[in-house]
């Protein structure tokens, strides 16, 4: 599998079955995001084929926005969306394309009451490369960059002085990005995924963030041939959470920025 297949199967969400556990649909059931002023849960419910079907996503306490309405193509891909807001906001439908190797090629968002659109975006390929051009902002194309394990290692935001940028994501741990199991499902307000979990983000000259993971812990063996006791051999399982960090210059040591934890269903 090509980068730039693993990241439309990404990113399209139809990366459905990266799970520790072959036998079974593992799905994410909830998000939990922590920041220092913000609080953000996420929570997802799935059928019995694994896919996704509802999606509530609560800011500060309150509910933000209910995702619904997913539909599928005959591919597994999916198609389609509905947002409906909890605000003063009129709900949008979530559109996207593919092109023939099954690579999400184009998304739109519209108001359903309206029939307007408010957002849009078109994707090209080239090698590790994927190019991500917003049709009404075309001074600031954004091109993801991923490394031969399928992790983005740059992002980089095109443009002249005040728009241009670059972050850089070194260092990658051997699990599971656990947002890969989301059995469908595709926020077109998030940068695309990486197969594993970033350790570390560094958003040139501003600050670094640095990712500390938490794991299940998956008994392996507890015996010996024969039926001989030996100490219990553990391995990681799925993350069950993610504690960020960036060292503040101005007071001169680490302060927290935020705590991320996972929480998980098998179907």
């Amino acid at each position: 599998m090509t980068n730039k297949l693993l990241f439309i199967l990404i990113f399209s969400g139809s990366f459905l079955s990266v799970t520790a556990q072959d036998n079974h649909k593992v799905r994410l059931a909830k998000s939990v995001y922590k920041g220092n002023d913000f609080s953000e849960i996420r929570e997802y419910s799935y059928d019995s084929n694994g896919r996704i079907k509802k999606m509530v996503l609560s800011q500060n306490g309150k509910i933000h926005l209910t995702s619904t309405g997913f539909v599928f193509n005959q591919d597994g891909l999916l198609t389609s969306y509905l947002n409906t807001y909890n605000l003063n906001i009129s709900p949008q439908k979530i559109s996207i394309s593919y092109d023939a190797q099954k690579r999400i090629s184009s998304f739109e968002v519209s108001k359903t009451q309206q029939h307007t659109i408010v957002k849009a975006g078109v994707f090209y390929y080239h090698g590790d490369t994927v190019k991500f051009v917003h049709p009404q902002n075309l001074m600031q194309p954004v091109i993801y960059i991923f490394n031969s394990d399928s992790n983005i290692v740059q992002k980089k935001g095109l443009g002249g002085p005040g728009v241009a940028f670059t972050n850089r994501y070194p260092k990658y741990d051997n699990s599971k990005n656990p947002l890969l199991l989301l059995g469908g499902y595709m926020d077109i307000d998030k940068m695309p995924l990486s197969l594993h979990n970033s350790l570390e983000d560094d958003y040139v000259d501003i600050y670094t963030i640095n990712r500390k993971i938490e794991y299940q812990q998956v008994l392996v063996s507890q015996y010996k041939p024969g039926g001989a006791k030996i100490p219990a051999q553990y391995k990681n399982g799925l993350p069950v959470k993610a504690t960020e960090t960036s060292f503040d210059k101005a007071y001169n040591k680490v302060m927290p920025v935020a705590t991320i934890t996972y929480q998980y269903i098998t179907l």
